[in-house]
């Protein structure tokens, strides 16, 4: 059940920008920091990620990440103001088809007036962009874009809250020279698991843990995305409930090499993504035994989100027709299916091989029905 698509684009350094006059009035204290500081901080982070999936469009054709992928562009696009590609992007994000992808970025800066009038809103904003991008793969070009944050800041750290300040390191790279305030950044705003993680009980439990499993998979594919600390949150949260799946039938299978590579540096080449994240999480779930019932309902999941993460990415016939939708139709509905999984697996199932239009919101809609959403 090996899924690949790692395209590993150089990442261009660019300047963040602003357009608009900022929000955020008073600077940050003991405590957690005011709503205004956290706003600026997760519009920082929308940018970046927004950036990375023009980068890596793959990462919108999973299926759990789409509305993920709209709300950051969207976002965005109601700070900065109407742009030249937003039509565009809003076509390629109705069903992250990468066929429908943007081939230009329409970036924006932060303006020295924009730090001279509201330096906490400019302080904040970028601390959220390099929270995201300081967990990127290393690379020269993850390395310019970096730097070119860790430059705003260390200009402008007169504008830093209390105790952020000074925080960034003089030596190293600047993956290294970040970690300090990184850190301080994680205490202050602790990233929490994106996607969310549902209850994994019963053999309908067993459908949704695997379509989560395949959108850590279909995450391997997009390094950048798989870096973010919400993707990693998630990924060990996954683990979590494959653990217990595997004791509850006697296995002994063991993950814990899996959350060393998730809790480190994400591997900037692919062979090594292959080597330490997506064959041993693939000889887990081909190491399923007993159980069979649960396991059919588990692939019914796993094998539905796949379906839809090919249609939008992948577009592999022959896949689809094998082992994907052609797999899914040797299996019966499980214990508690819900009428609307059933309704949503057989709509998605009487599409054609191959029309790719038609399979991608059908097969979408059946993994967020399974999901329960």
């Amino acid at each position: 059940m090996t899924i690949r698509h790692a395209c590993f684009t150089v990442f261009c350094a660019v300047v963040l920008t602003l357009t608009g006059p900022g929000s955020a009035a008073a600077a940050a204290s003991s405590g957690p920091p005011p709503a205004d500081a956290l706003r600026a901080y997760a519009l920082g982070q929308a940018y970046v990620r927004s950036f990375e999936d023009y980068l890596q469009p793959g990462t919108c054709g999973i299926v759990l990440e789409r509305q993920r992928c709209r709300d950051d562009f969207g976002a965005i696009r109601q700070f900065a103001g109407p742009r030249t590609m937003d039509d565009e992007v809003a076509g390629w994000l109705k069903d992250g088809d990468v066929d429908q992808r943007v081939t230009d970025w329409d970036g924006f800066a932060i303006s020295d007036d924009t730090w001279k009038n509201d330096p906490t809103f400019a302080w904040w904003y970028t601390a959220g962009a390099l929270s995201i991008a300081a967990n990127m793969p290393e690379n020269d070009g993850t390395s310019a874009f970096l730097r070119s944050i860790e430059d705003l800041l260390a200009t402008h750290d007169n504008a830093a809250p209390a105790g952020f300040g000074k925080a960034l390191g003089s030596d190293g790279s600047p993956f290294d020279k970040s970690k300090a305030l990184l850190a301080l950044l994680d205490s202050a705003i602790p990233p929490s698991a994106n996607p969310a993680v549902p209850d994994t009980a019963g053999a309908a439990g067993e459908a949704r843990l695997g379509v989560l499993n395949s959108t850590v998979l279909e995450l391997f594919d997009n390094p950048y995305a798989m870096s973010r600390p919400e993707s990693r949150a998630f990924a060990l949260a996954v683990i979590d409930k494959d653990e217990a799946f595997d004791r509850k039938f006697g296995g002994s299978y063991s993950f814990d090499a899996l959350r060393r590579v998730l809790r480190g540096d994400i591997p900037p080449d692919n062979d090594t993504i292959d080597s330490q994240l997506r064959q041993p999480w693939v000889a887990w779930i081909s190491d399923l035994k007993n159980a069979t019932s649960d396991r059919d309902a588990y692939l019914l999941g796993d094998l539905t989100a796949q379906a839809a993460y090919n249609a939008a990415v992948l577009k592999d016939k022959s896949a689809d027709s094998t082992y994907l939708r052609g797999a899914i139709s040797q299996i019966k509905p499980y214990d508690g299916m819900s009428s609307a999984a059933m309704s949503a697996v057989g709509a998605m199932q009487n599409v054609p091989y191959g029309v790719w239009a038609k399979i991608n919101p059908s097969a979408s809609a059946a993994t967020l029905a399974i999901l329960g959403q």
